[in-house]
């Protein structure tokens, strides 16, 4: 299976914000807000149509046909969530103040991002011939946000999205939601939360949860594989199995995550994998 992903910057793009690609980089977005308060924001969308899959779609009809029959080129599926979306076509600053100073275009323009959204994974059904699955969805800026205002503001789009998929399969953000997992789990039918790489006290996560949950805990490779010990890595590992057992948390999940490379390609990789021994090592420890 070969997913085929575009980034933080597809979403937008297919709703006609200005992406740049330049090669050996990720896209980029243009810094121009495509949307104001006197935008006229369409109820239909034509994905068959669309000016950005016009290049999606043929990058992955040629991914098919050079790929081995033992390969599935997986479509572009829609991660973002809503209020991600709404930040990259209206800008994070004016979104941000649209909030407070503008509450009833703030809720039109997440309206409209969630009617795109859904539509589009009607479209995707269609065009694929794969039923719609459980979804997945990416919220990495929710922590510009208090808890309250997740609630108040994107929760009920969440909670739309999941009635669509049949339940939220991944919930991700790359921000620290520490004081957030207890408005997240709002979400009835979460398969597994991501507690990311910038949480920096996942015990305190895992005590915010309220009920029980499986949880990936992405560890940020440079403070707790690529600059510490052994014995360090090894203690910070016991610490999220202790807090796992004493909150009765069964299935979680341990990677690595934001690694780059500090001492030279071949002596991180052969850290990282010797960290995978030492997880291997530590979970057989802590349930002798």
């Amino acid at each position: 299976m070969i997913p085929l992903v575009f980034g933080v910057t597809h979403e937008a793009g297919m709703l006609g914000q200005k992406v740049f690609f330049k090669h050996g980089e990720e896209p980029a977005f243009s810094r121009d807000s495509m949307v104001d308060e006197n935008t006229l924001l369409s109820s239909t969308f034509n994905y068959s149509k669309n000016e950005y899959l016009s290049m999606v779609i043929p990058f992955y009809d040629k991914l098919r046909e050079l790929a081995d029959e033992d390969y599935h080129i997986v479509f572009p599926h829609w991660y973002r969530g809503p209020q991600g979306v709404a930040l990259y076509i209206r800008r994070f600053q004016e979104f941000s103040l649209d909030l407070y100073v503008n509450e009833a275009f703030a809720r039109r323009l997440l309206h409209y991002v969630t009617n795109a959204a859904k539509t589009f994974v009607l479209w995707r059904q269609d065009y694929t011939g794969e039923p719609i699955r459980r979804g997945d969805l990416f919220n990495d800026d929710i922590p510009l946000m208090s808890p309250d205002m997740y609630t108040k503001y994107f929760l009920e789009y969440e909670l739309e999205m999941s009635e669509l998929y049949g339940g939220i399969y991944y919930w991700h953000s790359c921000g620290d939601v520490t004081a957030h997992v207890s408005a997240i789990q709002e979400l009835p039918d979460i398969d597994l939360m991501d507690f990311g790489v910038t949480m920096n006290n996942k015990i305190a996560g895992i005590k915010s949860l309220v009920r029980n949950q499986a949880v990936e805990f992405r560890v940020h490779a440079q403070n707790h594989i690529q600059q510490c010990s052994e014995e360090e890595s090894k203690e910070y590992i016991r610490s999220l199995i202790r807090g796992c057992k004493e909150a009765g948390l069964q299935s979680y999940v341990i990677r690595s995550s934001g690694m780059s490379v500090l001492h030279g390609a071949e002596k991180d990789r052969a850290m990282l994998g010797k960290w995978v021994k030492l997880v291997r090592e530590v979970q057989k420890e802590q349930n002798r």
